[in-house]
């Protein structure tokens, strides 16, 4: 229609890299925005962008390094800048240059996808750096710290959808940048 949608910044999130937004639609309720920091693609996954664009190996293209975003207040749907059908069980949107199915309305499998599984292992990556470095006592009040487990991610990891799949490939790179490091606040 003749409504304009547009973001606007709130400022400084709690912690580097994350922003506090709210939209013209929206204006009573805010989001964060986190990105992650600039990072080559492999070789593998540069191998499967050549082949979706049907270059050759002599063809020459250049591939500039790429970060992925979240964006906690938003349910789970998967982002290649504009919408995907993809909407996994998330606990925040995602958006990254996933490689798309032909149509453009979904992603492709991330189980047969390297880009698409680098992309979503670094997502649950970032997840997990936010929500670690949000829960730090430098980063604000204990319940404003609290907000921090709003990223965590519960998904079926039984569920052999698209959806599924793109959820459980971001909760397992979650849980495993975790690690055994103490994220409870007491």
């Amino acid at each position: 229609g003749a409504a304009e949608i547009r973001w606007k910044s709130l400022g400084l999130g709690p912690v580097g890299g994350t922003e506090w937004m709210t939209s013209a639609i929206s204006r009573d309720k805010v989001f964060l925005l986190a990105q992650s920091s600039e990072e080559p693609f492999p070789p593998e996954v540069l191998m499967e962008i050549k082949d979706e664009r049907l270059l050759d190996d002599a063809e020459e293209a250049a591939f500039p390094p790429c970060r992925v975003q979240i964006l906690l207040g938003v349910l789970g749907n998967l982002f290649a800048v504009l919408p995907t059908c993809v909407e996994t069980a998330l606990p925040f949107a995602c958006n990254a240059p996933f490689v798309q199915d032909p149509a453009r309305i979904k992603i492709e499998n991330p189980e047969t996808s390297p880009t698409n599984r680098w992309l979503l292992e670094r997502i649950g990556k970032l997840a997990a750096s936010v929500m670690l470095q949000w829960l730090q006592p430098a980063s604000g009040s204990l319940p404003e710290r609290s907000r921090a487990y709003g990223l965590f991610p519960n998904v079926d990891g039984n569920d052999a959808s698209l959806k599924g799949m793109c959820g459980s490939t971001v909760q397992k790179a979650f849980r495993a940048s975790i690690g055994n490091t103490p994220f409870l606040l007491t």
